[in-house]
């Protein structure tokens, strides 16, 4: 079977990976294009320009197969599939959006980046499936680069009080429409008080394209020394990191 290739920005997709490598699966290829990092600012053009060298270094590495653990990413979808006919390229949306099906709130806070927030995906879809839910569309200029540079708890809580301050207490469930964003949900349930929703809640639909026991590796377009300490920090884990120049 040939490898599973996984894609991020940043520190997002490692809260994927890291759990694919505490069950002992392998049989994948990770990429964080850090040096680009954040994508949820940069525009439709921007974001064309970097996937198109992203996913043909992905070709090159005979994967058959890209999972976009990025919002950002994954609300253009389409045009990656259109631009690369030879892979099969799924993303974070429509499983994120599944948890709602279980639980059906009546109010919804997206919280997302600009990017993800200007495409309306999310709002979109959970109006064909949900035609009375209430939703509140919050975009977050730097929560992405406040976690990737590993920020602390008190500039975290600033950026979630300057976006999320007028629903503070309220009890609104949150979607963490970012990969990033689930590193600090514990802030965020603390600030509103409501139940949040990520893509992290089943990774089913990975394991299927992974193999126990069979090797991987991780790449950034960054640093990777960098890029191997954060994850000791975050992660509990010390594997090396490979330079991709892009």
């Amino acid at each position: 079977m040939k490898p599973l290739g996984i894609f991020d920005s940043g520190l997002g997709g490692m809260t994927f990976v890291s759990r694919l490598m505490e069950e002992g699966y392998g049989n994948f290829v990770f990429l964080a294009d850090q040096k680009n990092v954040p994508y949820g600012l940069k525009s439709e053009g921007e974001l064309i320009e970097l996937m198109s060298r992203n996913l043909s270094w992905f070709e090159s590495q005979g994967v058959g197969q890209v999972f976009l653990a990025c919002n950002t990413t994954s609300a253009l979808i389409e045009k990656w599939r259109k631009m690369f006919v030879n892979l099969k390229i799924d993303g974070v949306i429509h499983s994120t959006l599944s948890q709602l099906e279980r639980h059906r709130p009546q109010e919804i806070i997206i919280y997302a980046t600009v990017a993800t927030i200007r495409s309306g995906v999310y709002e979109r879809l959970l109006k064909e499936a949900h035609p009375n839910m209430k939703i509140h569309n919050v975009p977050s200029v730097s929560l992405a680069s406040d976690i990737e540079a590993l920020s602390g708890r008190k500039v975290i809580g600033e950026t979630l009080r300057r976006d999320l301050g007028e629903f503070a207490n309220s009890g609104i469930g949150v979607l963490l429409a970012c990969t990033h964003y689930p590193l600090v949900k514990d802030q965020v349930v603390e600030l509103v008080g409501g139940k949040t929703y990520d893509s992290l809640f089943d990774l089913s639909f990975l394991r299927k394209y992974c193999e126990p026991g069979k090797p991987y590796s991780l790449n950034t377009t960054a640093d990777p020394k960098h890029l191997q300490e954060v994850n000791q920090r975050l992660f509990g884990f010390n594997q090396p990191v490979n330079k991709v120049n892009l």
